[in-house]
């Protein structure tokens, strides 16, 4: 049911229910206004009961609309409009909302709109008329078959976003906002920054998504964003506040809002970057910084040195941040830590033995050393070595990077039930000591599942590459279901990436089962002669496992295992 309201200029208001007999479709409305000779400009508000669904192709087109709201919806047909190019059709919106709603998609229609070609309407939207545009709180609902995506999808998949060659040109944008969207990827801001220009942007907030990293668009927000009064960042998970390009020629003073996200330390490389970035003001309060020696060289600077130089007194606030960790610190002002308190400083007074005992230690060392050259079994015996007495031989360093996530399993869901049963449970049980420059904890193995660990809502494929990034090792179960699933092949192509990326081996397949070699791809075949295999019925599979997750080595050597 729909009216108009009149005040100034016209609204029309659209309740929509699941029992009205017709779905609302922006392609009707659109009809209607051009058959009917409708020659006024208007505002339309759409709000769905029980999220109803409606037809809405972007760009959101249609003669006389100047605003849109849409709340409480189910939008379907968002890239129906992706080859249009609305001739005729001058750009008239000039604000959109887009609140509480679900994007309904197809995972077809996606991949038609990545490979192209689109046109500059749908690319653009409306960019000679738009002024504000939000997107605030939706989710996305995935429809079709990953068995409906084929080879040459997926391999042109990471290349044709790249490839659309538009310029975008919003004279008239000051105010963005896209929040609470848990679906946001990094390819999102890739999009988001290429081959746009925004010269009268004031406003953008991106808070409460969940981004664990600075994008690189708001690493030099100047580039874009001349204009920029307010940048919202706040209630994410950014660790590292990264502003690695030096801004010059400010035009107005931005208020970059870090606060609420994943800060832990502050270094006096930092300040010096906040020192660039005038006459921006960046306010990283409320959150839970670490204490610890990092942070020593800092505190030393905060309490006796000269950080706040005269153009950096707006940010004497850190000094009255309170530490988060560790617990003896907790609570504590970073000007009222006792840098004594720090135990930075290695006291190896206690390493004085006695000559006799040093000199058994190194006999015994020497005598494993000669043991593992010489034992046929070395291999097996450096293994037995890591997992069974926590001695590291030669060959190998302790895995220290930092990964979200110890092993990514790469797997088909034919083999779920096994890995549920017999893989995971005893993975998830391994026990791993981080070590520090100053402390040693234990923890378990934090393993990533397709499914239980995707974000809800979010692309598979963006998923599997992003899951594959923040883990030390991407695990394959080798399987005939695997090998003839297109879509297992993606995760196994993006580990083998990640393996050269890293110059590390990243990847490492457990044998479920004998397989076919003659009928496997090339890549996976590659990888078998490269990389780690396991054999689920070797004695010593679980040692193998424990030993990977502990160690790094380097390529040649772990081929030999």
């Amino acid at each position: 049911m729909c009216y108009q309201t009149y005040d100034n200029y016209t609204v029309v208001e659209c309740e929509i229910g699941h029992n009205d007999t017709t779905k609302w479709m922006l392609d009707d409305l659109r009809n209607w206004t051009i058959s009917n000779n409708v020659n006024v400009t208007y505002y339309l508000n759409l709000r769905c009961e029980d999220g109803a669904s409606i037809s809405l192709p972007w760009p959101f087109k249609s003669p006389g609309l100047t605003g849109l709201t849409v709340s409480h919806c189910g939008i379907e047909d968002y890239y129906h409009d992706y080859q249009r190019h609305f001739e005729g059709y001058p750009d008239e919106l000039d604000v959109f909302l887009i609140e509480q709603c679900v994007f309904v998609e197809n995972l077809m229609d996606i991949i038609k709109v990545l490979r192209g070609p689109t046109t500059k309407a749908y690319v653009c939207g409306q960019s000679d008329s738009i002024k504000k545009y939000t997107f605030r709180n939706n989710s996305i609902e995935m429809r079709g078959q990953l068995s409906d995506i084929n080879e040459s999808n997926i391999t042109d998949f990471n290349d044709d976003i790249n490839t659309i060659g538009i310029q975008c040109m919003f004279p008239y944008l000051q105010k963005i906002e896209n929040t609470h969207n848990a679906y946001l990827s990094e390819r999102h801001f890739e999009v988001f920054s290429k081959d746009r220009n925004y010269p009268s942007l004031t406003y953008c907030n991106y808070s409460h998504n969940f981004i664990n990293k600075l994008p690189l668009v708001f690493q030099n927000f100047r580039l874009s964003f001349p204009m920029l009064e307010v940048l919202d960042l706040s209630h994410n998970l950014i660790t590292f506040w990264d502003f690695t390009y030096q801004v010059t020629s400010l035009v107005e003073s931005t208020h970059v809002d870090l606060r609420y996200n994943n800060i832990t330390r502050i270094t006096l490389e930092d300040m010096e970057t906040l020192k660039g970035l005038e006459p921006a003001f960046v306010d990283i309060r409320d959150n839970p910084i670490s204490c610890d020696c990092s942070m020593k060289t800092f505190m030393k600077e905060l309490k006796f040195g000269s950080v706040f130089e005269p153009n950096m007194l707006k940010y004497k606030y850190i000094e009255n941040m309170t530490c988060v960790t560790p617990k003896s610190f907790k609570g504590i002002r970073l000007k009222d830590v006792n840098l004594e308190d720090l135990f930075c400083d290695k006291d190896d007074s206690h390493w004085a033995y006695p000559s006799v005992i040093c000199a058994s230690v190194t006999l015994i060392f020497l005598f494993v050393v000669l043991f593992c050259i010489l034992y046929p079994n070395r291999e097996l015996l450096q293994i037995l070595c890591v997992t069974r007495c926590n001695i590291l031989p030669p060959l190998t360093t302790w895995d220290t990077a930092v990964k979200n996530y110890d092993v990514f399993i790469a797997a088909s869901e034919v083999d779920e039930d096994w890995i549920v049963d017999n893989l995971l449970y005893q993975l998830e049980d391994i026990e791993l000591t981080d070590d520090t420059e100053h402390d040693r904890t234990t923890r378990k193995v934090n393993v990533c599942v397709p499914g239980r660990d995707f974000r809800p809502g979010a692309f598979t494929i963006d998923e599997i590459i992003d899951k594959t990034e923040k883990s030390r090792r991407t695990m394959v179960v080798l399987s005939k279901a695997f090998v003839a699933s297109r879509m297992c092949g993606e995760m196994l192509r993006q580990a083998y990436f990640q393996s050269i990326i890293e110059r590390r081996c990243h990847l490492v397949f457990v044998k479920l089962e004998q397989i076919d070699l003659n009928s496997i791809d090339s890549t996976l075949k590659r990888s078998l002669k490269l990389y780690r295999v396991l054999d689920v019925a070797d004695r010593y599979f679980w040692d193998k496992i424990k030993f990977l997750l502990k160690t790094t080595l380097k390529k040649g050597y772990a081929k030999k295992q």
